[in-house]
């Protein structure tokens, strides 16, 4: 019973978060939209969001190898996939985090284990997100937050060697992967970011303001990945919408810019589950006789 009402509650987060962030576009604007074969950008939109999915699988699996060494990229890669397909299609069921402990979990390791590598790449990727989103801030202005956005240089200098000291002195083994997890995690916001960027060409907004939209991306991103809503829905449409606001850009353009991003996710989460179900065994089979 309990289950059904937290995903119930979050099903009317996502509704509700969908509802107000819908209230702030201009549906006049919606139509004079001109897509004509700007719709062929999102054919780089949806590659350039995979090669980020690629990077985040192999980055993951850095954490995966402290405790199973033998593990293959091909195989944690189809976990990927099948995690992310479980996130979003499958909120009432098993995570997908929760997915790849099972399905990793052997004699070689614990489930403590895999929880804390599965734990640390989220925390990774955060960190990395949230010192590139105080690096952009330095470059906007945002009308009412000029106090807060001049302190977060400081928290940076302040965070990012504590959270390095809290890996070293709590979770040694995993503070030799540092710099490599770190580096990829740049790559995987980058990938994404150049994959909104093409959805933006094909809402043909002009790149005068690509600043300000990589922070509202970003700062969304972090939104999308709390666990109010299923699969981030509304919450990173509001999001976007609340910024625009701010930025004085196109709510209109950035929730439906928003939307396309979901959509892309959904449909590689999709065919990714489709691709990685078919092969999974076989590769967990092979990784198995590797570690032997």
């Amino acid at each position: 019973m309990r289950k059904w009402l937290l995903i119930a509650a979050r099903v009317l987060v996502a509704v509700a978060a969908m509802w107000l962030a819908l209230r702030n576009i201009s549906w006049k604007e919606l139509n004079q939209f001109e897509w004509n074969g700007s719709l062929l950008w999102l054919i780089p939109a949806l590659l350039f969001f995979n090669i980020s999915q690629f990077v985040s699988a192999y980055r993951l699996m850095q954490f995966y190898k402290i405790h199973q060494p033998g593990i293959s990229y091909r195989f944690n890669l189809r976990l990927y996939y099948k995690g992310m397909f479980f996130n979003l299609f499958l909120p009432g069921g098993i995570g997908g985090d929760a997915y790849k402990i099972i399905a990793l979990k052997n004699d070689d390791n614990t489930y403590k284990q895999l929880t804390t590598a599965t734990l640390l790449d989220r925390v990774n990727g955060l960190v990395i997100l949230l010192l590139i989103i105080s690096l952009l801030t330095a470059f906007v202005a945002i009308p009412g937050f000029e106090k807060l956005l001049s302190l977060l240089p400081y928290f940076v200098l302040i965070g990012l060697p504590c959270y390095i000291l809290i890996i070293y002195f709590y979770f040694k083994p995993f503070s030799k992967i540092l710099p490599i997890t770190g580096f990829l995690s740049l790559l995987v916001q980058g990938f994404q970011l150049l994959s909104f960027y093409c959805i933006l060409y094909s809402l043909q907004i002009d790149a005068g303001s690509f600043v300000q939209y990589a922070v509202l991306f970003f700062v969304s991103s972090i939104i999308a990945a709390l666990p109010f809503s299923i699969g981030g829905i509304g919450t990173r449409e509001l999001a976007m919408a609340t910024g625009a606001a701010y930025f004085d850009i196109s709510a209109a353009k950035m929730v439906s810019a928003s939307l396309v991003f979901f959509v892309i996710t959904a449909v590689s989460a999709l065919a990714g589950w489709a691709i990685s179900s078919a092969g999974l065994k076989k590769d967990g089979e092979s990784s198995t006789k590797t570690r032997q």
